[in-house]
């Protein structure tokens, strides 16, 4: 194993500490705008429902034939 490649323990510390004041600030971002995951579920649901909604119609049986027997 190369030496110089482990990250010391103080290198590890400093990263961990960067996570965690990530995911600090994510936590009071999401907070502070009401994010919320059930809200934004219920909005997606409506979203592919509409969608499912807006959807043509299959076409006709025959619309896709040119007449031709074969």
């Amino acid at each position: 194993c190369d030496r110089a490649a482990v990250p010391s323990r103080n290198e590890l510390n400093e990263h961990l500490d960067t996570i965690d004041s990530s995911l600090d600030n994510l936590q009071a971002m999401l907070s502070t705008h009401g994010f919320s995951m059930d809200s934004a579920l219920l909005d997606i649901q409506d979203l592919l429902s509409s969608q499912e909604q807006q959807k043509p119609t299959e076409a006709e049986p025959g619309a896709g034939d040119s007449g031709i027997a074969r």
